[in-house]
């Protein structure tokens, strides 16, 4: 589920990441947004994530407390799927989803908002007028530094 959940988590993040600075024109070229917008636009993202990756952070869970299951491999995460299903309905695979919320926004904020800033800053040190013309370790160390900066103040909170 771990893994599960970290390919959900990335692939929906990227995606409304690149949709919502379509919609908004941010991608275009022109001038970069304000740090308040990449925040906005990060704490966005985070509620797309923690709808996508709730199910699988359930499942874990589940799995974690159960120590007849942990080692059982796959077949055991069907069974847990099915029991899960079977007596608390879909609705039991988005049980925490509060919780999950109040954990990934203040991350994504915090992260989407300072890789970002970060590039933005870079490309102004580099002469760069577009995201794509930053060299590639550039961007490497934008991200980077932003997940240090997300979970150095939002894993607190976890």
């Amino acid at each position: 589920p771990a893994l599960s959940s970290a390919l959900a988590e990335n692939s929906v993040g990227i995606t409304v990441q690149r949709s919502l600075r379509r919609a908004l024109g941010v991608d275009d070229g022109g001038q970069r947004p304000s740090v308040g917008t990449e925040l906005g636009l990060g704490a966005v993202t985070g509620v797309f994530t923690s709808v996508a990756i709730c199910p699988f952070e359930v499942l874990k869970v589940r799995l974690q407390l159960n120590h007849d299951l942990v080692d059982a491999g796959p077949a055991a995460l069907l069974r847990e799927l099915r029991s899960l299903v079977g007596s608390e309905g879909l609705s039991g695979l988005y049980r925490g989803i509060g919780s999950l919320v109040c954990r990934d926004v203040p991350y994504n904020t915090l992260f989407y908002g300072s890789y970002e800033s970060l590039c933005t800053l870079f490309m102004r040190l580099t002469g760069v007028q577009r995201k794509e013309e930053l060299a590639t370790g550039w961007v490497f160390l934008s991200g980077g530094l932003g997940g240090c900066i997300g979970w150095a103040l939002a894993l607190p909170l976890d």
